[in-house]
């Protein structure tokens, strides 16, 4: 009696894989149950608080809802959330829902690790081999986010016009609708994604495909601001600002081998790209001015 479409090799490949599996949940508890001994004798030991934390992190996000059956709550955290609501108007296409989607979450991604990265114990898992390098290469920034520092979408009135309802972190909503409020209401937000992609692509250098360009753009279009002739000057110069907040977390992220700078700035940019577009050019989204609580 033969194994129906199941071939030897593909037998194999699976327990190779059970095999890498059990390394790491092996790995995993070995961590979690050092760093608690270790918690327990040495409270004050900042280095241990940070890699227990990471482990409770990682295991919260990835081995716990995939491979646990609980009635028990999700772990409750006292972080002050913060709603966002944005406005939707006119005829849309499947695709561009998509985009403001992916640009809300992408962006709302990077302040919740600016956030994260500026605690003296941030919740990242900084200790691994096993699986760095390809979330290191492709920027795969969910992999430092437990569950609750997603944003979460609390409604959708599809109409025209309609409202999207977001909640996220407190903090990090504030910096995204800080942001947004530049991506979605001026032009010259085009203009500044032309320039960076004319640095990245027009202007090849060695190594040009792991070289960050952000601070590049960034302080050409700093020097050239204080002649340029434009309405809204100081809210260009915010935005600069804002950008530069950014591009100083890329090289953050990338010195310390979380997430390739380069990769983190495309992010960025095209997310920044997509909502300009769904915003300013085609009034599609609005930013309607925020609401006490």
């Amino acid at each position: 009696m033969n194994l129906r479409n199941v071939p030897p090799d593909q037998i194999d490949e699976y327990i190779s894989e059970l095999e890498s599996l059990q390394n790491q949940i092996g790995f995993l508890l070995s961590e979690m149950q050092n760093g608690a001994m270790q918690y327990e004798h040495f409270p004050e030991d900042e280095i241990n608080i940070v890699k227990l934390q990471s482990n409770i992190a990682y295991y919260e996000r990835f081995i716990r809802p995939a491979f646990i059956e609980t009635n028990s709550p999700v772990r409750q955290f006292d972080e002050p959330t913060r709603r966002l609501t944005l406005a939707i108007d006119r005829k849309w296409k499947s695709y561009e829902f998509k985009q403001l989607f992916d640009g809300v979450d992408n962006l709302h991604k990077l302040y919740v690790l600016r956030s994260k990265l500026r605690k003296e114990s941030p919740d990242l898992r900084i200790s691994r081999e096993m699986t760095r390098s390809r979330i290191y290469r492709y920027g795969l920034l969910y992999y430092y986010l437990t569950p609750h520092e997603e944003i979460q979408v609390t409604s959708v009135q599809f109409a025209s016009p309609g409202q999207i309802n977001f909640e996220g972190l407190g903090d990090a909503v504030r910096e995204l609708r800080e942001l947004l409020h530049y991506v979605v209401t001026f032009q010259f937000v085009k203009g500044f994604v032309d320039v960076y992609d004319h640095f990245k692509y027009e202007r090849p250098t060695q190594n040009a495909e792991r070289r960050m360009k952000l601070k590049d753009v960034l302080e050409k279009e700093q020097s050239y601001s204080r002649n340029r002739a434009m309405k809204e000057l100081e809210e260009y110069r915010m935005f600069l600002k804002t950008m530069n907040e950014i591009a100083d977390l890329a090289i953050d992220l990338d010195k310390k081998g979380l997430a390739n700078g380069a990769i983190v700035e495309d992010i960025a940019v095209k997310s920044i790209s997509y909502l300009n577009r769904l915003g300013f050019e085609q009034e599609k989204v609005k930013l309607p001015p925020p609401k006490n609580g």
